[in-house]
């Protein structure tokens, strides 16, 4: 992409335009030997160029995100490993009580959390990593005993080695091959390369583990389909399905036929690692933006933690359903507004498989599009006061909803919308609701910048907090 021409799309409803003519934008990129020689156009969803077999893995992993069984699980799944989690926050409370304060990396903590649930929902395993963030000595921990084993050898480097192979895409897609020759751009081909030859261990590994444990399944029920309206994780739906011959036969999921063989481990790893990284590395930074943002704006926070009180009262204990997070408008329109000025997913890229009129111009077959979002985001011409922050804007109250539900991009559109909105935005606002129901957070400089850094995603590199319970007047 980095020797052709490139188009900017800096306009929302130009996005509806290619979002609407999804047969006429079905790939990403343009043919690009960069992103072939880390094999990212070969598997997976991202950038895959074989439609044939994009279309079978989206059709797997929707099916699988988008149950409602599923989401309800995940939902209870997310409070537990909360509960763990406020284990380590009251330990570091009193700690905090002894000398004036005790100061987070709230970052590390978000990550980890992310990661366990994600982990967990995806491949049935348990990682461990808030346990074994919190039983370091540098964290002061007082539960340094009995630390749970994880699957992953190191789950702080799973979590790093996933956010890396992400910034791969962008380093791959832009930079020719003979610059990523030259000294100094070696040694840092060779730590992508290194860094995602560890993170596809470790989820081979994963995958190994996964076969292992369905082998010696006795009771065919616990995968039974029909009796459970999903398997208990995507990646045991992957393996049984490829186990007992269907994957070729099943319509619901290949109904054009395209598979005419299993999927290997490999073509299972890429999937896996494209689904798991929302989780691993996105969520968990746009969770750090909106406590950020939170900080900086109290009469925000106080309007959210007025409607989490209406909606839960004021009992820790108040285990929510689906239905409870629905009726969060404000803390849904808070999500979306911090996601408008601070998103993870700045841009997005499409390319024409056939002529096409953009805008009045006309463009040929293989043009390369890159859809700014960044910049239809705070488009003057689609928002009010474009960069001011006031969430406000997404409840249909406000005269700015109509251009808000129209224009605001975060998780894409057409065929290519993010299959897991749904779950991202659960987790989300559980988050919030776990966190400031009961928790008080304040940034331990209030005039420090969001420290974050870009390469495909923005990632929030660091944010330091104290936290302490919540008083009730």
């Amino acid at each position: 992409m980095c020797n052709e021409r490139c188009i900017w799309v800096c306009r929302g409803d130009l996005c509806e335009t290619i979002y609407n003519k999804p047969n006429k934008f079905l790939l990403r990129t343009t043919p690009n030997n960069g992103l072939d020689e880390i094999n990212a156009t070969r598997e997976g969803l991202s950038f895959i160029r074989n439609w044939e077999l994009w279309k079978f893995n989206r059709r797997l992993v929707t099916k699988f995100l988008t149950n409602q069984k599923f989401l309800g699980y995940a939902l209870e799944h997310i409070q537990v490993v909360w509960e763990e989690m406020e284990t380590y926050l009251k330990e570091y409370e009193i700690l905090g009580n002894d000398n004036n304060g005790e100061i987070l990396d709230f970052s590390k903590w978000v990550s980890a959390w992310s990661t366990d649930i994600t982990l967990f929902l995806f491949t049935n395993q348990n990682v461990h990593s808030l346990a074994i963030y919190n039983s370091t000595p540098s964290q002061n921990s007082l539960l340094l005993q009995n630390i749970p084993k994880s699957i992953l050898k190191s789950p702080d480097a799973f979590i790093e080695n996933t956010t890396a192979y992400l910034g791969s895409w962008l380093f791959f897609a832009f930079t020719p091959k003979f610059i990523r020759m030259l000294s100094g751009f070696r040694e840092r081909v060779k730590s992508f390369y290194d860094k995602r030859n560890s993170l596809r261990r470790d989820i081979k590994e994963i995958i190994q583990k996964r076969r292992k444990e369905i082998e010696i399944v006795n009771n065919d029920d616990e995968y039974d389909n029909s009796q459970n309206g999903l398997y208990p994780d995507l990646l045991a739906t992957i393996l049984t399905t490829n186990d007992n011959g269907s994957i070729n036969k099943n319509i619901e999921y290949n109904e054009d036929n395209v598979h005419s063989k299993y999927m290997t481990d490999d073509d299972i790893t890429g999937l896996l690692i494209d689904v798991m990284s929302g989780g691993v590395e996105t969520t968990p930074s746009t969770i750090c933006y909106v406590v950020y943002f939170l900080a900086h704006y109290p009469a925000v926070r106080e309007c959210l933690l007025k409607e989490l009180d209406h909606t839960f009262g004021r009992s820790p204990d108040y285990k929510f359903e689906i239905e409870d997070l629905n009726k969060l408008k404000y803390c849904e329109a808070v999500i979306y507004e911090v996601m408008r000025i601070y998103s993870t997913a700045s841009s997005n890229y499409r390319m024409s498989n056939e002529p096409c009129e953009i805008g009045g111009y006309a463009f040929p077959k293989y043009t390369q599009f890159l859809l700014n979002y960044q910049v239809i985001n705070s488009h003057h011409a689609h928002w009010i006061n474009p960069n001011g922050f006031n969430p406000e804007r997404f409840l249909k109250s406000s005269i700015d909803s109509r251009k808000s539900n129209q224009y605001f991009q975060a998780f894409g559109g057409g065929l290519r919308v993010c299959p897991g909105k749904a779950l991202a935005m659960i987790q989300l606002k559980s988050f919030l609701v776990l966190l400031y129901r009961n928790w008080e957070v304040e940034l331990v400089d209030m005039n420090a910048p969001i420290k974050s850094h870009y390469a495909t995603t923005k990632s929030c590199q660091q944010l330091e907090v104290k936290i302490r319970k919540r008083k009730f007047v």
